[in-house]
């Protein structure tokens, strides 16, 4: 009996222990497309589970790694009723506005600068001579920096470009990005600065190229007016044609050189967000149903309709994966048919017709309906161990009372449970009354040498549960 009696009470123990939080972590790596789990342990590292089964009442972190927000978006749906909170809080979104100025449509930037032909004056005095010649060593000196200047734009705007195409792309890691951006601008401009080691120190030094290159432009234009100013009182030559030329050539220089500044501000707003973006998600939650499923959609993100590219809100990817948990208090109630006994504990008295108190053993089982109350740490959907109290009633006219039963139960489903028990029981049992003893002579009748006590016995039951009290 005092084995029984230690084997309940080592039951409620371990149920109640199986009550205490945990900490589990599950990886979905996006490009690997693989899903890890791992219990959490006290000192920071993990365990890993050989299958997707967790504590209940555990803190979940579920992380989706190397998703890249500029390609994707993405939010978990957990289907249960579990408490989650995002645990990255920066979006791509929030850097839109400053960027659709700087992000139209390539063909329509008109960054090539055309390069002006000025025409010839028919022959002129040899005084004039010095003046044409240095007026077309400054056309010529033009023409070059407009050749250089266009080489350079065309640089900046194919950085910028295979940029964004890089920061879109789904499968490339934030590393991968900058490693690809950075081999594209080396090649951008001579500079004692390196994208690698500061790369807005490097983007400044294309910065000032674009603009060293308008002012030589902007000089040799003026030495090329100045000229055709002198001559432009000469009805024979043709200055003024050249003079209004040269004028064009200023203001599409500006222009031109304004968009691939524009271009240079665009990489490094995008820079800048790249650095401050991160390529994993977060996802906390607590276990407190028995399995949770958890969806993950990867979708186009908005970010591709501000760059100009079409598929916004297309899915790219579909993942489901399901966590089941265990352990944490379930209770319910159930009908049991049990078998009581009492064994020596119990005794049919009678006085025989000598007037002898005489004694029967009951060392048999009692049928007995009861009602019980289950409690046990769930551990999956076919089977689960854990206990059972319940009160039961004897089915037969000769035994009466109520007993109370304490055992240990093993639970077959998960919603029509059926259950087999066993365990104490504690019923009420005859004991001879006033001091009289077997084998003593009595002059009282049977039903006065006794009276009712409680003791112990064991029972053995099947039953079958009826609602949960507490999931």
């Amino acid at each position: 009996m005092k084995k029984l009696l230690s084997l309940c009470v080592v039951l409620l123990s371990f149920v109640l222990s199986a009550h205490a939080q945990e900490r589990y972590k599950v990886e979905y790596d996006y490009l690997k497309d693989t899903i890890t789990y791992n219990r959490i342990k006290e000192d920071g590292t993990l365990e890993a589970l050989k299958k997707p089964r967790i504590k209940r009442n555990s803190m979940v972190e579920i992380r989706l790694k190397n998703v890249n927000p500029f390609a994707l978006k993405v939010t978990p749906a957990i289907t249960s009723e579990n408490v989650f909170v995002e645990g990255n809080s920066y979006t791509i979104n929030s850097l839109f506005g400053s960027l659709k100025s700087n992000t139209a449509n390539p063909n329509n930037l008109n960054f090539n600068i055309t390069a002006p032909q000025f025409s010839d004056a028919p022959d002129a005095a040899v005084t004039e001579t010095v003046i044409r010649a240095e007026g077309k060593a400054a056309a010529q000196n033009i023409a070059k920096e407009i050749k250089s200047t266009n080489t350079l734009s065309k640089k900046i705007l194919t950085a910028k470009d295979v940029f964004i195409a890089n920061l879109t792309n789904p499968n490339l890691t934030k590393d991968k990005i900058k490693e690809k951006l950075e081999n594209i601008l080396k090649d951008v401009v001579d500079s004692d600065n390196t994208v690698e080691d500061d790369y807005y120190a490097f983007l400044n030094d294309i910065r000032d190229a674009l603009n060293k290159k308008n002012n030589i432009i902007k000089s040799n234009v003026a030495t090329a007016t100045r000229l055709f100013r002198r001559d432009i009182n000469d009805p024979t030559k043709l200055s003024e044609e050249n003079l209004l030329e040269a004028n064009a050539v200023v203001t599409e220089t500006e222009r031109s050189i304004n968009t691939s500044l524009a271009n240079v501000e665009t990489l490094q707003q995008l820079y800048a967000m790249l650095e401050a973006s991160s390529f994993e998600q977060v996802t906390d939650y607590e276990a407190e149903k028995d399995k949770t499923t958890i969806e993950l959609t990867f979708k186009k993100s908005d970010f591709l309709k501000e760059m100009g590219i079409q598929g916004t809100d297309e899915t790219v990817k579909s993942r489901s994966f399901k966590l089941m948990a265990s352990g944490g208090l379930k209770i319910n109630t159930s009908i049991a048919l049990t078998l009581n006994n009492f064994g020596d504990n119990s005794s049919d008295f009678y006085v025989d017709s000598d007037n002898v108190i005489g004694a029967d053993k009951n060392d048999f089982f009692v049928p007995s309906l009861a009602t019980m109350i289950n409690f046990y740490p769930f551990a999956g959907e076919k089977i689960n161990f854990g206990g059972s109290f319940g009160v039961s009633i004897p089915i037969t006219d000769d035994i009466t009372g109520v007993n109370f039963l304490l055992g240990p139960t093993i639970f077959f489903g998960s919603k029509n449970r059926l259950s087999f028990t066993g365990g104490i029981a504690y019923g009420p049992v005859e004991r001879l009354r006033d001091g009289l003893t077997v084998g003593e002579e009595t002059q009282r009748a049977s039903n006065d040498i006794t009276r009712n006590v409680y003791d112990f016995g064991y029972f053995f039951g099947i039953s079958f549960s009826l609602f949960d009290v507490k999931n």
